[in-house]
């Protein structure tokens, strides 16, 4: 049997000059101090970044061998960066990393012990909210439906597996990549989450929180964007299928509310968005 240090996770990090180099300071950081050592940082860098930016990832680099910073000629959105980093990943399993998030130190441990005792092929977890500081800020708790049941369920519904507690099997995401299509903004793990459980691919969610997701000032402005809604809408429509068509109709409904409650000032759509994690 296999020993579980011997195996190899590849964490894939899409990066561009627009990102804070604090907040990427902080998520690089969390991940090399992870309780689980047997791992790869790829930070797939999508166009042109200052040089600033070049130092502080060359500096990573030079500082832990388990870095490794890819050059992308051109800059079209996070999923073209990540499939670059897929591409050259050599570890068993991937984990995905958005450049302002933090895992909690344990994260991978968890992931990694949890995915193989039960064979999944795709695993996500909690997660806690927070804007701007996570050591000072009292964050909202988001824990995500656990069985793969209850993931097919949801999916029409809302995503079901956030972006960063995306853990996987390296052949699995090299097969269903992340839609280059897509633009920042416009949900494209979403988009992957539908493809993988259309698929047939087995997922589940830990129960707990194992990161913390930056939402940052514009949160809300950011989402609040008739174009993003419109893909969330499709995102929905396109998982109804995953569902007996006798809840195409609720489908429908959420889909058009979630749609609407993106014009709503902030505190109503907060309100409306804490509802849909209550209920999905």
């Amino acid at each position: 049997m296999q020993n579980k240090n011997d195996i190899l996770v590849s964490v894939i990090m899409a990066f561009w000059n627009g990102d804070n180099s604090e907040f990427v300071k902080i998520a690089i950081e969390s991940i090399l101090n992870q309780t689980y050592k047997n791992l790869e940082l790829i930070i797939s860098v999508g166009g042109k970044i200052s040089e600033e930016k070049q130092i502080l990832l060359k500096s990573f680099a030079k500082k832990d061998s388990r870095v490794k910073v890819i050059l992308n000629d051109k800059n079209i959105g996070p999923s073209y960066s990540r499939n670059r980093g897929i591409e050259v990943a050599k570890g068993e399993y991937c984990a995905i990393a958005d450049s302002d998030d933090i895992f909690f130190t344990d994260k991978i441990e968890k992931q990694l012990e949890y995915i193989v005792s039960k064979n999944l092929d795709i695993l996500g977890c909690g997660y806690v909210e927070f804007r701007n500081n996570h050591e000072t800020e009292i964050g909202k708790i988001r824990i995500m439906p656990k069985t793969n049941k209850e993931i097919i369920k949801s999916l029409p519904f809302a995503n079901p597996i956030a972006n960063s507690a995306l853990f996987i099997k390296t052949s699995v995401i090299k097969e269903i990549p992340y839609d280059e299509d897509f633009r920042p903004g416009e949900g494209e793990d979403y988009d992957l989450i539908i493809n993988l459980i259309k698929a047939k691919k087995t997922a589940e969610n830990l129960p707990e929180p194992l990161f913390f997701y930056r939402l940052g000032d514009n949160f809300e402005k950011k989402h609040a964007n008739i174009n993003p809604g419109i893909k969330d809408l499709k995102h929905k429509l396109k998982a109804s299928s995953v569902l007996p068509f006798y809840y195409f109709p609720t489908i429908v409904l959420i889909a058009i509310l979630a749609f609407i409650s993106r014009l709503f000032p902030p505190k109503l759509f907060n309100f409306l968005r804490d509802l849909r994690h209550k209920i999905f």
